[in-house]
């Protein structure tokens, strides 16, 4: 009897092992690791079919636009469009998730803020996280839209090493020597 009741348990025991292998197997039991997403921060640009010089167009993508990352490649980003067109495009014509979400708390924040004037944009301008020119940029908005101003901030421009007004800014300062012929 033990002996019997030994190769049942063997026989349970190795059923239930390939019953596990097998389920472990199946990419209907697996949880899926959530999409990644990139934002589209040009004005318009072209998927492409490949990372080449001669390459075909698969889709069109405009500012704001949210893709699906599908690969990373070294400065391209293949992605999906929310119409299935797939194709690659240039990393830094997108923002990530984490920028967009930025943007997003930055938008509840100041969401009943007074307007302190209002405007329309005379050109292309990029709204930025921060004031600044090379701080990270999202939204885009075009010649003509209307926008409401909540706040105003200036940013120091840098100025170029040896020009007039830094020689001026070290004079005044009492750091600047006469460079010696």
């Amino acid at each position: 009897m033990p002996a019997r009741r030994l190769s049942r348990v063997c026989v349970v025991g190795a059923a239930a092992a390939v019953t596990c292998f097998g389920v472990s197997g199946c990419s209907h039991l697996r949880s899926k690791p959530a999409d990644k997403y990139v934002y589209v921060t040009a004005r318009q640009t072209f998927l492409r079919d490949r990372v080449a010089a001669v390459s075909n167009r698969t889709g069109e993508v405009s500012n704001g636009e949210k893709l699906v990352v599908l690969e990373r490649a070294r400065r391209f980003v293949k992605v999906r469009t929310p119409r299935g067109e797939v194709g690659w495009i240039e990393e830094k014509l997108t923002a990530d998730q984490v920028l967009a979400d930025k943007f997003d708390e930055l938008r509840v924040k100041h969401l009943v803020d007074p307007t302190v004037a209002q405007a329309t944009a005379r050109d292309e301008v990029y709204l930025h996280i921060a004031p600044g020119r090379e701080t990270d940029k999202f939204f885009r908005l075009a010649e003509g839209d209307k926008l409401n101003l909540l706040s105003r901030a200036m940013v120091a421009k840098p100025v170029p090493p040896g020009s007039a007004v830094a020689k001026t800014a070290a004079v005044q300062a009492g750091t600047w020597t006469r460079p010696t012929p």
